[in-house]
């Protein structure tokens, strides 16, 4: 580069173009700000407005029914709804081979790159038409989160205290088994094999224990462990049809973005060094309105018959010749990338060169033309590149039927919106109805364990009661 600038400087150099930038940053975090209002606002709504009332349904067997199929239906509402802005916000492209229409019980494995990586699979539960049969395994801390907490406890959600290691599968076990057993609902069961995000130090961790047990060294996930997808297994027992083995992968935010041959910049709007792996959107990213530019979900459909009845350990090489399959796409994606970014860093090079040059020599025609061709090439190999996600499999196309339910679902949370703003400021008392139902499902959470808990508890208590009756009539007769 005969220019002498650093390549960031290409990117931006003029004052007008730091001032457009400027400008896109408060667009950006203003639309953030939209994304996070809405998420919210729709999270009380459907917890407090449309869930608690019908909690003391759920004590009785007559009534139970229709709790339960009140949390699927705002269950199905908001996953559609969330999915609809996230596919709004970024370029989602899932690819490979989706669940069989026979497949009703699942197991959703995925590498876990952020802490977000769950919010793009709910799109991938919307593509797959099963938002309302979605259960995710999360850390503890999230039940108590106003809102969002209490109706992922209606939602029967499994939370792991990541403490003791027997409760969390006891907990995966017993929630497993109440869906498939117990209610005999379809079920698509996420869980993160590897057990935390790719943070630094997480990697550096994981790449220690690889070196201390002869493993290979993975750059781009972590090690997964077994413990919990083989009690996952074992609880879906014969129910279980198939596992869904997901690789998500994430391309920068254009203000996240820096050219791959100087190192990311920014790990979720933070500093980092060249020793960060890949990019990772953050919460924070998201509230300043900077999602990731494209979004790779890539889908294997695995026979349940791979892993089922196999023993613990068989499960555990299966899942590590799956991860070592994810870091070798990964690999290869990243480096697709960088050769492209560098390609594109090189391009403006050449484009400033030519310009300052044709200034100095005042000979426009002359000299920039060779310069353009040859950026314009560049760029084309740039968007082919970024656009080659998979050689061998073609996207997923969005059906009319998903692009109707997107809208469908938007415009109930509009009005759901509208009319709660109207209740709040004219109908007395509403306000008040309002704290109180927060207040209750806040103590519910820290006194029983929030709804989940007490769903499945209420039913094992009838379960006991029915079999105790029914063993004493059978005494008697």
């Amino acid at each position: 580069m005969s220019s002498g600038k650093h390549p960031d400087e290409l990117l931006i150099p003029h004052k007008e173009t730091n001032g457009l930038a400027a400008l896109t940053q408060l667009k950006c975090r203003a639309e953030g700000a939209a994304f996070v209002g809405f998420l919210t606002t729709t999270a009380l709504i459907g917890s407090v407005y449309m869930i608690f009332p019908f909690v003391p349904l759920l004590f009785f067997s007559a009534t139970y029914p229709i709790y339960r199929r009140a949390c699927q239906c705002v269950a199905t509402l908001w996953f559609t709804a969330a999915a609809a802005l996230l596919e709004l916000t970024s370029d989602v492209v899932v690819h490979g081979t989706p669940l069989a229409e026979s497949d009703r019980v699942s197991l959703l494995i995925c590498n876990h790159n952020c802490r977000i990586d769950w919010m793009y699979l709910w799109v991938l539960a919307s593509r797959l038409g099963r938002p309302h049969a979605l259960c995710i395994a999360l850390k503890d801390s999230l039940r108590s989160a106003p809102f969002f907490g209490w109706a992922m406890q209606a939602f029967l959600f499994v939370f792991l205290s990541r403490r003791d290691r027997n409760t969390d599968l006891q907990t995966i076990r017993r929630s497993i088994e109440y869906n498939v057993h117990t209610l005999k609902s379809p079920l698509l069961f996420l869980i993160f094999p590897e057990g935390t995000d790719l943070s630094r130090s997480n990697l550096a961790a994981s790449q220690q224990f690889a070196q201390a047990n002869g493993l290979p060294r993975f750059e781009h996930v972590l090690h997964p462990r077994s413990a919990g997808f083989a009690g996952a297994v074992d609880a879906a027992g014969d129910k279980l049809d198939a596992v869904l083995d997901v690789t998500v992968r994430y391309t920068p935010h254009a203000l996240d973005a820096a050219p791959s041959v100087h190192a990311l910049r920014r790990l979720g709007g933070h500093a980092c060094t060249a020793d960060t792996p890949m990019y990772r959107p953050s919460e924070s990213s998201l509230l300043g309105g900077r999602w990731p530019r494209r979004v790779a979900l890539r889908v294997e459909r695995r026979d349940a018959a791979e892993v089922a009845r196999v023993g613990d350990k068989e499960v555990g090489a299966w899942l590590k010749r799956r991860w070592e399959a994810k870091e070798a796409w990964l690999a290869m994606e990243a480096e697709a990338e960088a050769r492209a970014e560098e390609m594109e860093v090189t391009a403006a090079a050449a484009a400033t060169t030519a310009a300052a040059a044709t200034a100095t020599l005042n000979a426009a025609e002359v000299s920039a033309t060779p310069s353009l061709s040859e950026s314009d090439g560049s760029e084309g190999a740039v968007a082919q590149s970024s656009a080659n996600i998979s050689s061998s499999e073609s996207p997923w196309p969005l059906s009319r039927r998903l692009r109707g339910a997107y809208g469908a679902s938007l415009l109930f949370w509009a009005l759901a919106m509208a009319a709660s703003a109207y209740a709040l400021s004219s109908v007395r008392g509403f306000g008040a109805y309002t704290v109180g139902a927060s207040l209750c499902l806040a103590l519910l959470t820290r006194r029983a364990g929030g709804l989940g808990q007490m769903e499945m508890d209420a039913r094992a208590k009838r379960a006991h009661a029915e079999e105790k009756k029914a063993a004493d009539t059978a005494g008697k007769q």
